[in-house]
């Protein structure tokens, strides 16, 4: 396969829709009857995780990006870590989708689309699933909690390199 025939097959394979098996997980795992459970660490979340991060692409991200800011500890960082996993499989060239997605996205979560400046200093950690759990907020819809994130990467002796080589 020549390289723009690559590049084609990787914006559809990995930003055009969720497989069937992955979209089955998600909405078990969105299902509001149990979400409150979920954040909370309840039930078979964590397992539920790491099946999406197996099975589905980066098109999840928007839907995982809520589990990073959880109640539980153990959801918060299973969600991170899925979350970078998927992360890593964006194309650089569908990285202005991807954040797109996350501006436009989670209407119904407050979480994440009501979050304030201050929210982000709280969520700390220096690994590389919080560095690219960061750098997504950078794609958040307040461009006063994309300052933040951005500032406080800048911060981190990790994150200057996160920062200064994303394209987000």
């Amino acid at each position: 396969m020549n390289g723009k025939g690559r590049q084609n097959y990787m914006k559809i394979s990995h930003l055009k829709g969720l497989p069937l098996s992955a979209q089955t997980l998600v909405n078990k795992l969105m299902s509001w009857s149990t979400l409150s459970q979920r954040w909370s660490g309840g039930g078979d979340t964590i397992a539920l995780l790491e099946q999406i991060g197996a099975v589905a692409g980066p098109l999840a991200i928007p839907t995982l990006i809520s589990f990073g800011l959880a109640d539980s500890a153990e959801v918060r960082i299973k969600a991170k870590s899925t979350i970078r996993h998927l992360f890593a499989q964006v194309p650089t060239e569908s990285l202005p989708l991807l954040d797109e997605s996350l501006r436009q996205s989670w209407g119904q979560v407050e979480d994440w689309y009501g979050m304030k400046p201050k929210a982000v200093e709280k969520l700390g950690g220096s690994s590389e699933d919080d560095l690219v759990f960061l750098g997504l907020l950078s794609c958040h819809r307040s461009g006063y909690v994309r300052a933040e994130a951005l500032r406080i990467l800048g911060s981190k002796p990790s994150g200057k390199r996160c920062a200064r080589n994303s394209n987000l």
